[in-house]
């Protein structure tokens, strides 16, 4: 029965870890965003560039390469590897730009860009907090729905951008359970010498 159950162990661990999902080595985690965040690199023939960040209490969240050698493409996963948003040209010239919740209402983008006005207004739709993960590359990018899986194919050369990501997120400091637990212990000590007196 033991050897049964071994087999059978093996068995599911090699199922799961075939079908594991590899998450994409990032450049930089930019941590828990905390209103503007910006970052920069230089892409190499057919590189990309991935940043993780986690985003939550926010209305808008605008990504933008605000400067650039290359013609840029940019998009988010979510921490499952779902695609998000992805754009080429949205931006200023050839710039990428993805604009979600109400939109800070930047003018990100040329005139006739955007919604046909240049200005992050949420074309991309609402987005849940969470974990995020947003690539660049250079076009030509093909963002497949699923698995992180993303292709830059085109005949690039590589070269250097600017990234500008507009939130209105604060982060917020979380206790640890313990630390809780504590405090609630201490109220209600404090409630029960009230009690007594």
């Amino acid at each position: 029965m033991r050897r049964i159950t071994r087999i059978l162990i093996a068995i599911l661990a090699t199922s799961f870890s075939a079908s594991a999902m590899a998450v994409p080595i990032v450049v930089a985690d930019l941590g828990a965003l905390d209103g503007n965040t910006s970052a920069s690199g230089t892409l190499s023939e057919n590189g990309l560039h991935w940043y993780s960040f986690s985003v939550d209490g926010f209305t808008y969240l605008d990504i933008a390469t605000t400067a650039a050698s290359i013609d840029t493409e940019i998009g988010l996963y979510d921490a499952a590897g779902n695609l998000v948003g992805n754009d080429d040209d949205n931006g200023v010239g050839l710039l990428s730009a993805l604009s979600f919740g109400t939109g800070s209402g930047l003018l990100l983008g040329d005139s006739f860009n955007l919604g046909g006005d240049g200005i992050a207004n949420g074309e991309n739709g609402a987005l849940a907090a969470g974990l995020y993960y947003l690539v660049v590359g250079e076009f030509n990018v093909t963002f497949n729905a699923t698995g992180f899986d993303v292709v830059s194919s085109g005949p690039d050369i590589g070269g250097t951008y600017d990234l500008s990501i507009f939130t209105d997120a604060a982060s917020v400091a979380v206790s640890e359970p313990g630390t809780l637990a504590l405090f609630g212990l201490g109220l209600f000590g404090m409630a029960a010498r009230r009690r007594k007196a």
